[in-house]
């Protein structure tokens, strides 16, 4: 809905390449791991043996260190997935990319959500719905010079250990950017260009009533 067409190939093309380079993490490993675990807990019960209890504590430890190795895996995988991407539609593309949706993340949070959550904790009956916000306040998220500014500000983020996404400004430097690069506006939606007109509707409706509902719900035991 705020992305243009080519910011969505772009991350079809960041998506594919997770397929065509095999980026598992290391995910079917580590389950085979902890089911191993698993089944030793079986035989040596924590809360009836010594062994289990050592077993368990070692176990636990190691889980911990598997969690961060695991993130930062998932970490360089973004990298090489980006990289992969910019070879199918090119560096200036995925770059287009990568800024449109930093930028329009931090415009939703300030012109949508943050308001919806505000008014939502002192609401009698369920407020306006997301999309339907987002679709009033489309022209604003997209403006071109704030969200540019919102980009720049995502450069100075640091690198979080508990993602699995690194930090916008380091996506940006692997792809040979130490800047924002300069970039077209977005002008469409590729909603509009994607789907059919009648699905482009009823999506976000679908999905505003079932939010709608919900929402009810939890103003209702709030009261």
């Amino acid at each position: 809905m705020i992305l243009d067409e080519r910011a969505v190939r772009a991350i079809i093309a960041h998506e594919v390449a997770h397929a065509q380079l095999r980026h598992t993490s290391g995910g079917a490993n580590l389950q085979d791991f902890i089911a191993a675990s698993e089944n030793m807990l079986f035989y040596a019960d924590p809360d009836r043996t010594i062994t289990g209890r050592v077993a368990l504590a070692l176990l636990h430890s190691m889980l911990e260190w598997l969690d961060r190795e695991y993130r930062a895996l998932r970490r360089e995988n973004e990298l090489g997935a980006d990289l992969g991407a910019a070879e199918q539609v090119g560096r200036a593309e995925m770059a287009r990319a990568l800024v449109i949706t930093n930028a329009c993340r931090t415009r939703l949070a300030d012109l949508v959500f943050a308001p919806l959550e505000k008014e939502i904790l002192g609401a009698i009956n369920a407020p306006r719905p997301p999309l339907e916000r987002i679709i009033k306040r489309l022209e604003d998220i997209r403006a071109h010079e704030p969200m540019i500014v919102a980009a720049v500000a995502g450069l100075g983020h640091e690198d979080d250990p508990d993602s699995t996404h690194p930090p916008f400004g380091k996506r940006l430097a692997n792809l040979g950017y130490t800047d924002i690069p300069e970039i077209d506006e977005v002008r469409t939606s590729a909603i509009g260009q994607l789907l059919s007109r009648d699905a482009a509707k009823d999506l976000p409706a679908r999905f505003d009533r079932e939010w709608r509902k919900k929402a009810q719900e939890w103003v209702n035991v709030g009261r």
